[in-house]
């Protein structure tokens, strides 16, 4: 699915690393859903570290708010 900022269309799949444009951890997206309204969400994963370990984390973020992460 493409999100537009600007003139500049950024597409993410199931599968894409990415992170939020502010920073942040990677994460992985596992699903991508565009609304009548126009807003694209993508479903995201992450691991965050806790007092108790790792913990997997989910989230619905605006793709316009992401960026495909750099290797």
């Amino acid at each position: 699915m493409a999100a537009r900022l600007g003139d500049v269309a950024q597409t993410f799949k199931t599968g894409d690393t990415v992170r939020l444009k502010s920073g942040g951890p990677d994460m992985t997206v596992v699903e991508v859903k565009t609304y009548d309204s126009g807003n694209t969400l993508a479903r995201v994963i992450w691991f965050n570290s806790g007092p108790n370990g790792y913990e997997l984390k989910t989230e619905n973020i605006l793709s316009e708010a992401l960026t495909k992460a750099t290797k």
